[in-house]
């Protein structure tokens, strides 16, 4: 697995040489007529490395073998190498998930973020407003929920009409949902029932009978000479008293957080949360421009949320004026 890593690494670097080796060099020419370009341009090989396009592979024999196989195709990559790149490293990331059992059957769970790696807006990931990136032309028929549906319901049909909806707007609003831990369960739990025995002392002016919340509250005073109604009392008065000190502890529910995965369907959260978190949840909701939403094409009911969402056409075409994009580099991007 290792090896094969190595191997696509080493074809990932090869493809995105083809554009970062221009690119640096033109970058040094404007460098040298005095313009202020700086160190990492966009498509160069410092810029290919922070966002992961290029590494040094372990494995330096199935590297260069990568190197090798990611350079056959010269005609292509002059103006598809960074969508190789992108793709070559998307199918190492797949490779490389080990994802771990949860308690429920079946439910795949590295940790409450998922076993698996959100879609983001790099990598050849379509966003909301454009699902053709990813999808044939078919996923804006009236025949979508059928073809890409996972429940042949209402689910799926709501799914489709909402993601039909934000085609070509991408500023279009929508609201993503996630299911998160709830952090404090057990505390709300208990201020659930001291709540209740509260309220019912309000309205009956005693305790319930047979009561064993009420009762450890009692016992507290049982030695100390007070008469009945006062130990009533006191324990009335503590009971409110650490229902208000829970109250104080309890904290907002997890945020939703940039390469989280998010769905469009509130129900499908609920899903979620009873299955992989085990019934222990809370939903969480944002609403956010449909261009901050990305799928990989492999389920209409998932999406991963990039905050930064696409880089704007109009820089684009300022980089690509300045010569620091070239033809393939600005068509990657500008997807």
């Amino acid at each position: 697995m290792n090896g094969l890593l190595d191997f696509l690494q080493g074809a990932s670097n090869s493809a995105a040489s083809n554009v970062s080796a221009p690119v640096d060099g033109l970058a040094w020419l404007l460098r040298k007529a005095g313009l202020p370009i700086p160190s990492n341009p966009v498509g160069g090989s410092d810029w290919m490395a922070q966002k992961g396009f290029t590494a040094e592979p372990k494995n330096k024999n199935m590297g260069l073998l990568g190197e090798a196989f990611g350079g056959v195709a010269p005609i292509v990559a002059a103006a598809k190498a960074p969508q190789i790149a992108k793709g070559l490293l998307q199918a190492g990331d797949n490779l490389a998930a080990q994802p771990t059992m949860s308690k429920q059957a079946g439910a795949v769970l590295a940790d409450y973020r998922g076993g698996h790696t959100a879609p983001m807006k790099d990598r050849g990931n379509a966003p909301l407003h454009d699902l053709t990136q990813t999808y044939p032309d078919d996923i804006y028929s009236s025949n979508a929920a059928r073809y890409y549906g996972h429940y042949g319901d209402g689910r799926d049909s709501e799914a489709v009409r909402l993601m039909q909806m934000a085609k070509g707007k991408p500023d279009m609003p929508v609201t993503m949902y996630r299911a998160v831990p709830d952090l404090t369960a057990d505390a709300s739990k208990e201020i659930k029932a001291l709540n209740k025995t509260i309220a019912y002392k309000d309205k009956f002016g005693f305790f319930p009978m047979k009561d064993d919340l009420s009762e450890q509250f009692r016992a507290k005073y049982q030695d100390s000479g007070l008469s009945w109604d006062d130990i009533q009392s006191k324990a009335y008065q503590d009971m409110v008293e650490k229902a208000s000190n829970l109250q104080s502890t309890l904290k907002k529910p997890l945020p939703i957080n940039n390469g989280d995965w998010v769905t469009l369907s509130k129900a499908y959260a609920k899903e979620h949360g009873e299955g992989a978190l085990n019934g222990n949840y809370k939903i969480v909701s944002k609403k956010v421009p449909a261009r901050k939403l990305f799928t990989d094409g492999n389920s209409i009911q998932e999406f991963g949320y990039d905050e930064s969402g696409r880089i704007s056409q109009e820089l684009l075409g300022a980089m690509a004026g300045a010569g620091l994009l070239g033809y393939g580099g600005y068509n990657a991007m500008k997807e």
